[in-house]
């Protein structure tokens, strides 16, 4: 077992995005300003220790150090909820197992690590990450309605990166992601995930339920629902702040069209960083792709004090009955476990 570190100068434009989208850049409630971005760290060893977690999976691998001596490194993953879909199952990392993880070093000397990827000693790669390599699995069913199970790929949890760190943002806004400490804290605890628009472009199956006068959107590992109305009610932008806000919405033949507005405050309402104010504006429509194996995702979302212009963001969703939601509630231990170390 050997520790091999190949220190790898990442495109700038990862890099910026990183630093400047601090909490969504692991994929989950925090900063990775503890890990060093610019540096890959491969470590081969075997699976010493296992915490099968929402929001993250830590796992221990036994390597041997330069000295030869026995090296436990913790590796922080992102959630069970995010990962288990991509085929990573709790009896896919058994006590002894060998294995090889490709990820970024903590900056203080034998910290954890930020894992990007996991590769057995059969060859088979798992995510730990949305940056990281793994099989992502196309959609072959086809769906007869917006009901059912639904999963953004990685790809369009990314893009929506890109797409914040593109948008026209206020002073407030840019000072506000400045904060890396600030937003830590606050994400540190299950009550702190991100709400849509980010939400709804998590990797985390969406389980949607159609009704006569509403639907109901479930995302895996999040505590929590998004209803939205159908029964002809009128917005009510004065209604009590709520985390997803408040919904309503129509039919315009196939699709389902949202209007939101009453969100509670929040550090990454907007997303990766950018907080909402108390007139944020969500306006979404979810349609099926011509295959009926996608649901095309659009979302504008409006914010006066932190978003110059309206942020626009297109998306797809595929057609997943057979993924496996992790059903596992957010750990608050867990979440806090980054910030008490």
């Amino acid at each position: 077992m050997t520790v091999v570190q190949r220190a790898t100068a990442l495109r700038g434009g990862i890099v910026a995005a990183l630093a400047a989208a601090a909490p969504g850049a692991s994929h989950a409630h925090h900063s990775p300003a503890a890990y060093d971005m610019t540096t890959e760290v491969v470590v081969d060893g075997t699976i010493a220790e296992v915490s099968w977690r929402n929001p993250h999976i830590y796992l221990t691998v036994a390597t041997a150090g330069a000295d030869g001596e026995l090296v436990l490194q913790e590796i922080e993953a992102a959630s069970i909820a995010s990962l288990q879909p991509y085929g990573l199952a709790r009896d896919t990392l058994p006590i002894g197992r060998a294995v090889s993880v490709r990820g970024h070093p903590g900056r203080r000397p034998g910290s954890e690590m930020l894992g990007l990827d996991l590769t057995t000693e059969d060859g088979v790669v798992y995510r730990l990450h949305p940056r990281g390599r793994g099989a992502v699995q196309a959609a072959t069913v086809q769906a007869s309605g917006l009901a059912g199970q639904w999963l953004p790929p990685p790809s369009t949890f990314l893009g929506f990166l890109d797409a914040v760190n593109a948008a026209a943002l206020t002073e407030a806004a840019r000072v506000a992601r400045g904060d890396v400490a600030g937003l830590a804290e606050a994400q540190a605890s299950c009550a702190g995930y991100f709400p849509p628009p980010q939400l709804m472009v998590a990797s985390y199956i969406h389980t949607i339920e159609v009704m006569d006068e509403a639907v109901v959107i479930r995302v895996d590992g999040v505590p929590g629902e998004r209803t939205v109305h159908l029964d002809g009610r009128p917005l009510d932008p004065d209604a009590e702040p709520a985390p997803f806000g408040h919904s309503v919405g129509r039919m315009e033949g196939g699709a389902l069209v949202i209007e939101s507005a009453g969100f509670a405050l929040h550090g990454e309402g907007v997303g990766f960083g950018v907080p909402s104010g108390p007139d944020k504006r969500l306006l979404e429509r979810l349609s099926l792709s011509e295959d009926r194996r996608q649901i095309i995702y659009e979302a504008t979302v409006t914010d006066p004090d932190y978003l110059e212009a309206p942020l626009t963001y297109s998306a797809v969703w595929d057609h997943r009955p057979d993924a496996e939601p992790s059903d596992e509630p957010c750990d608050e231990e867990t979440a806090r476990r980054f910030l008490e170390e």
